[in-house]
């Protein structure tokens, strides 16, 4: 694996890192025939406490092979799209991160309306409602609650609480990233500028983030830390993303996704010649 580069990753790299922030590296190595011909792990990861929160002094690794990166990256994929726009990043990349942006929005839209459901302050005012009176959920004998039907009181009661007990577990660092997903997003992927939209001729953006949408990230992650969260900003959070899911977002031409593989092919395959062994 003498092809490779590392990069810092999440926090460190977006710019939200606290004096508690652990250190996230990935290294992405480009394989070559070898590799082809006896196999090889295109994901790694190596981490100092596995299994507990991690801590200011964690150093977490994971290895990535560039044909993992290029096709998660046609697959529209958030995580490996911080690669593409880290400073740290290669030539290559950063030359081509104009051809190389995602094709439409709906996956980026999946993980934001994930987000929504399992934060939404509606959601849980309906659960502590059924708490309150389950007889308004009654329904031909049975109990719908959530979209589900409960055969009786005690399994609609059991799973309810199971629900209700997961406002307390609010994911701030999940949210947080949705906020930044709706940010890349509008700002980034799919930003209106003078260059081509929606196709355009040159990205700007690089990490960090800008400073307004990194402190405004921290915030949210550091809610998890506080023995009251603050609801407001939970609503206010939540209410944000709706109005980000209800907003429309070109598909690129299929022109565009073929030459965003052609790029990336290669890219991933550059330590691979092809020709006659002899």
């Amino acid at each position: 694996m003498s092809d490779c580069y590392a990069l810092p990753f999440g926090s460190r790299l977006y710019g939200t890192e606290t004096t508690n922030s652990d250190t996230d590296w990935v290294v992405v190595w480009f394989p070559n025939q070898l590799d082809f011909v006896t196999g090889f792990t295109e994901v790694e990861s190596k981490q100092t406490s596995p299994g507990v929160k991690n801590t200011k002094d964690d150093v977490d690794t994971k290895k990535m092979a560039s044909t993992y990166v290029a096709r998660k990256l046609m697959e529209n994929d958030l995580y490996c799209y911080d690669v593409l726009f880290s400073p740290f990043a290669d030539d290559y990349l950063k030359k081509n991160r104009h051809r190389l942006l995602p094709t439409d929005a709906e996956k980026f839209k999946a993980y934001v309306r994930q987000q929504v459901r399992l934060f939404d302050p509606v959601r849980y005012q309906n659960l502590e409602a059924f708490m309150e009176n389950p007889d308004k959920f009654l329904v031909n004998g049975h109990y719908l609650v959530e979209g589900k039907d409960y055969q009786n009181l005690k399994q609609a009661r059991k799973a309810v609480q199971g629900m209700l007990s997961a406002k307390s577990k609010v994911g701030w660092k999940n949210l947080s990233h949705a906020v930044r997903c709706t940010w890349l997003v509008e700002n980034v992927f799919f930003a209106k500028t003078k260059f081509n939209y929606p196709e355009p001729s040159e990205v700007t953006f690089e990490y960090p983030l800008p400073v307004e949408v990194c402190e405004r990230l921290v915030e949210l992650k550091e809610q998890a830390d506080l023995p009251f969260p603050d609801e407001v900003l939970l609503n206010e959070t939540v209410a944000q993303l709706r109005l980000f899911l209800e907003k429309e977002f070109p598909v690129r031409s299929e022109k565009y996704k073929a030459h965003k593989l052609a790029l990336l092919s290669t890219w991933a395959l550059r330590n691979v010649t092809v020709g006659r062994p002899f």
